[in-house]
């Protein structure tokens, strides 16, 4: 999907900061609109968070072509399933990461894999050859080590330094405590050392 179905287009370049500022107001009053039936209420909020959806399903499967279709399929189902959605003091992006997650886990039993290595790496452009050709390798092997990490601990980690969330958005989003999330992220940043040590 080039488009989704408010002609907003899919971003390609997934080495772009994620956008942090997002007024809660204006999400509320987009969300109870398109719970309505305003299409183009939903497209504001396509455009909120579109770039933080594809770049999560990128960081996990690697490839960009999956990552938008997988994106595409996420909104898809927050359309037709936002009637469900209830305001129960959770954020709207946690009720749309949880249907991301689901979007992965068919993905990956689709694909009868039980995870999926990261692919291509956007290097910074401002990098000579000699520094891209090493940003490369270190991102390979970085990709390797995650490729190895249980799913739960790839997510938080990409969450955390990937999506630049905080702890209370990564406890909401996976639907745990901020505890366990700390702890998660610990045991899940000494099986990536371990696995790069082996690479």
């Amino acid at each position: 999907m080039g488009t989704g179905e408010t002609g907003a287009s899919l971003p390609v370049d997934v080495s772009l900061p994620a956008s942090r500022e997002r007024p809660v107001e204006r999400i509320r009053s987009l969300v109870d609109q398109a719970i309505q039936g305003d299409a183009e209420a939903f497209g504001g909020l396509y455009d909120l968070f579109i770039d933080d959806v594809y770049r999560y399903f990128y960081h996990h499967v690697g490839s960009p072509h999956d990552a938008e279709d997988l994106a595409s399929r996420t909104f898809l189902r927050a359309w037709r399933g936002l009637s469900k959605f209830r305001w129960r003091g959770r954020p709207f992006e946690a009720w749309l990461f949880t249907l991301a997650k689901n979007q992965l886990v068919d993905f990956y039993r689709e694909r009868r894999a039980a995870s999926a290595p990261l692919d291509e790496s956007y290097p910074d452009r401002k990098l000579g050859p000699e520094g891209r050709a090493l940003a490369n390798a270190e991102a390979e092997a970085t990709r390797a080590a995650l490729a190895k990490l249980t799913e739960e601990q790839r997510q938080v980690l990409i969450l955390k330094f990937y999506l630049d969330r905080e702890n209370r958005e990564i406890a909401l989003i996976m639907g745990k405590r901020e505890g366990t999330v700390r702890a998660l992220q610990m045991r899940a940043l000494q099986a990536l050392r371990r696995h790069l040590s082996d690479v």
